[in-house]
Order: structure tokens, then sequence, then C-alpha cells
């Protein structure tokens, strides 16, 4: 291709999160992934705002959590990487980050369950 190389943003002053967000080389690309395969966990977030970025997914797909800021309570829980299977039962395959927002966005009085799979 081009060789253009894509830059992604960062979130604070963690540099941490452009090493884990870059794949390793010789990784099977996320979009390749079979979900069913992958472990499924449940973090319960708090109310509030919680401090994660998502990663709109390739169609028909999971969003992926692209960043994590450092004070997120989330942060000892997820990973960058991780896709979001369920919030509160909510199906979340094909919804873009925007979407996905707006239903965390309608839920923050509550805590929210969030169901994730990880590579």
């Amino acid at each position: 291709s081009g060789g253009t190389m894509t830059q992604y943003p960062t979130i604070g002053d963690d540099t941490g999160l452009e090493a884990s967000y870059f794949p390793t080389p010789g990784t099977t690309p996320v979009e390749d992934i079979d979900v069913d395969e992958l472990q499924r966990f449940t973090v319960i977030a708090p109310p509030g705002k919680l401090g994660i970025v998502l990663d709109n997914p390739p169609m028909g797909k999971y969003p992926i959590v692209y960043a994590i800021k450092e004070t997120s309570a989330l942060q000892p829980h997820m990973a960058v990487g991780d896709m979001l299977i369920s919030i509160d039962e909510i199906n979340c395959r094909g919804l873009t980050a925007l979407r996905i927002s707006e239903i965390l966005n309608m839920r923050s009085e509550k805590k929210r369950m969030l169901v994730l799979a990880r590579c």
C-alpha cells in the first residue's frame, strides 16, 4: 500500500497507550478473530463517566477499547484491545463508538454491566 502510518490520539500523559495499541508483528488482526472463541468476562462499571475510548468496529464486529484514562475506575479491569460485547445485556455488535457512548451516558446514574472479550 501507500506506506502511510496512521496517527492515533492519546489520552493524558500515558505514552504506554500508543505502545499497547499497535499490534505486535505476527499477531492476528482483530477483525479476523472469532469472538466466540475468546474468553469473556464481566466488569461492573460504576455510575458516572468511565474514562474509556472505543474504536469503531469493522462492519458487523464489536467495538474495541482504544484507550483507558489512567484515572479510570475501569483501568485495573480492562485492557486496550478488549472487545465490548454488551452493556446491560444490549448487544454491541456493529454499534458505533458514538452509539455506545450514548447508551453509556443514558445509564450513567447507575452501575452498568459490561461484558468484554479479550484476545
